[in-house]
């Protein structure tokens, strides 16, 4: 069988997918990976096919306006007219891709984000499973950030989070309602995630029931399998400077914010700067696709372009990050305490649920960052053992699960092949 994974987005939203497709090869099945030019080599590299589409997402987050969708976490009118901003232009473009993409699939795998591709997987009538690396569906037991209400926040959380989710799907429906007439294809009367919720298509949730169990509200065709977590290869050797600056004393804590600096990578530089300082800690600063600029290597500073989170994670103290599905996984993982900086999307929610684990202290909005709250954080993720604690148990509970397989079991039991 020919499996198309089509996915968009940052590395979060391609490598738990190159991790899932490396374990349906090993099922005697042909794998093809579509997504960006950037996500080529990690595909190519761990033998799957790549179709290029969309472009460079990195240059796409390097736009102006997407660099203001980055910035647009604190007001939902922002976002999503930043949102609209970015994508729409691409819309049309992107749907011929995934449709050229896709000609030759015998069965669909697509991220939950990507309605351009689940649109044409569905228009083209071929059988597809709904794959995401977050929550997708809405739950009553899924915080929307709001106060509390009791009695009334649940239903609250579920309406607000299904109404959320529409609005996403709104961004390019005028193109994608033009592509479906094109193929002769009756547009459904409801959003086509609702569409598909109703016609049970299978939703498989690619993190760990340990972080977030599967909510009992959710339909029947939604599943939480694991994370899926993709090693690096065993050729892969770090930087021998690397390895000193870890070695040394005290143990270095990292910091990365991935693609999410926006338009002031600079402002984020000098409060961090100045929270390492304030703190006395010592940090592997990831630089990341946003550019976080403004750092120059010191004793107490390593910059790092792509090191493994596999492999460096396990050889800090604590993790200041954004939040992104991916690194959340990986810290978590790595038995390590974090420090949440979420920016925007599903990342508040993983900021929450890492609080509510009782892995990180409070999160830290970006809109309220501040070397000061920065610091103190840091301080209390490197030295509060009651962290430390949580951290180690959840992370062996997770390296004990095989979440890529299960993924691929059930994924192939919904596609009704081996």
């Amino acid at each position: 069988m020919h499996i198309v994974i089509a996915t968009v987005g940052t590395r979060g939203d391609a490598q738990p997918y190159v991790a899932l497709g490396k374990v349906l090869l090993t099922r005697g099945h042909r794998i093809t990976l579509a997504t960006h030019e950037d996500h080529r080599e990690l595909a190519e590299s761990n033998g799957l096919g790549f179709r290029s589409v969309g472009g460079s997402f990195r240059a796409l987050m390097e736009s102006s306006s997407g660099r203001r969708w980055l910035e647009s976490g604190g007001s939902i009118r922002r976002y999503l007219k930043a949102l609209r901003d970015t994508f729409v232009p691409v819309a049309e473009r992107w749907l011929g891709e995934f449709d050229a993409a896709l000609a030759d699939a015998d069965a669909v795998l697509v991220h939950s984000a990507s309605s351009s591709a689940t649109c044409v997987a569905h228009a083209r009538k071929l059988p597809y499973v709904v794959i995401s690396p977050f929550p997708c569906l809405p739950s009553g037991e899924l915080s929307t950030g709001l106060p509390e209400i009791p009695f009334v926040m649940p239903w609250l959380n579920r309406v607000l989070y299904g109404v959320g989710i529409d609005q996403l799907w709104k961004i390019g429906a005028k193109e994608m309602e033009r592509y479906r007439a094109r193929r002769g294809v009756v547009d459904p009367r409801l959003p086509l995630w609702r569409d598909q919720v109703k016609r049970g298509v299978p939703h498989v949730h690619l993190f760990s029931d340990h972080v977030l169990p599967r909510p009992k509200d959710w339909p029947a065709c939604s599943e939480v399998t694991g994370y899926c977590f993709l090693d690096a290869p065993s050729t892969w050797q770090p930087p021998p400077a690397l390895v000193a600056f870890l070695a040394a004393t005290p143990t270095p804590i990292y910091i990365g914010f991935g693609s999410m600096t926006g338009m002031k990578p600079e402002l984020l530089a000098g409060i961090t700067r100045e929270a390492l300082r304030i703190s006395k800690q010592r940090a592997v600063i990831g630089m990341g696709w946003g550019g976080i600029r403004g750092f120059d290597g010191s004793s107490d500073v390593f910059l790092i372009d792509d090191v493994p989170h596999e492999w460096l994670l396990p050889r800090v103290a604590a993790v200041v990050h954004h939040c992104g599905a991916g690194t959340t996984a990986a810290a978590l993982r790595a038995s390590r305490p974090s420090v949440a900086v979420p920016f925007f999307a599903d990342q508040p929610t993983w900021a929450r649920i890492l609080h509510t684990l009782g892995t990180a202290p409070p999160p830290i909005q970006k809109v309220d960052l501040t070397a000061r709250r920065l610091a103190a954080a840091i301080t209390r993720a490197t030295s509060d053992p009651r962290l430390a604690a949580r951290a180690a148990a959840i992370g062996a509970a997770i390296r004990a699960e095989s979440g890529a397989e299960r993924a691929a079991d059930r994924i192939l039991h919904h596609l009704g092949a081996r």
